[in-house]
């Protein structure tokens, strides 16, 4: 809970398949409001739990958007809480700023010399902060934002296809879409993380 001299946020929690998530968190942050983005193939005991344990004040799923009469805001610049895996311990939320995520935004558009013609493509899941960056840079630069609903070889070759210049991916996906050979020339910069990426593999996506 925000501390009282603090002027609060809305804190939404959204389980929706990544296409139909990624538009609902840009509209709740249009609106100011922090976004609680959850797996939408977690079991329903599971959203639950995490619900009941972090409290948001509204939950936007495939039945609309509802007010949940226990829900606590969030402190003022707030974006997102998201939930850790639980790997070392119980899950947890861990607040993101709008701050943070601008920042974070920035370096990366400074990296790959992104421009307003540049177009995002999401291929990662909403609900990890990989993900949920992709679509913090699109919001931040006003660049549009093509998202999949899972990471497949002929949809990421449509996309980059059909204008998708910008993407994120971890050094497994990258392979994959070399060793399949997706014509990668229509991407101005790849973003390769969660992983080292073996020199071999970059030399490979930097020649296509």
């Amino acid at each position: 809970m925000p501390p009282a001299d603090e002027e609060a946020t809305p804190l939404v929690a959204i389980t929706l398949r990544p296409i139909d998530a990624a538009r609902a968190i840009l509209e709740a942050w249009d609106r100011g409001a922090a976004v609680l983005p959850l797996d939408p193939a977690a079991p329903p005991a599971d959203k639950a739990s995490v619900i009941d344990r972090l409290r948001p004040t509204q939950l936007v799923d495939e039945h609309g958007t509802r007010d949940l009469p226990d829900g606590l805001p969030t402190a003022a610049g707030v974006a997102a809480v998201v939930r850790t895996t639980g790997t070392t311990g119980e899950p947890r939320g861990v607040e993101l700023t709008f701050d943070g995520l601008r920042s974070s935004a920035d370096g990366v558009a400074s990296a790959l010399h992104a421009t307003a013609d540049d177009r995002w493509l999401c291929c990662l899941p909403v609900h990890h902060v990989a993900g949920l960056a992709v679509v913090a840079r699109s919001w931040h630069s006003g660049t549009p934002l093509v998202t999949l609903d899972r990471f497949d070889v002929h949809a990421v070759a449509e996309a980059i296809a059909g204008g998708a210049s910008l993407v994120s991916l971890v050094p497994t996906t990258l392979a994959r879409l070399l060793d399949q050979g997706v014509p990668l020339g229509g991407l101005r910069g790849a973003l390769v993380g969660a992983a080292p990426l073996p020199d071999a593999l970059r030399a490979r996506a930097s020649a296509a």
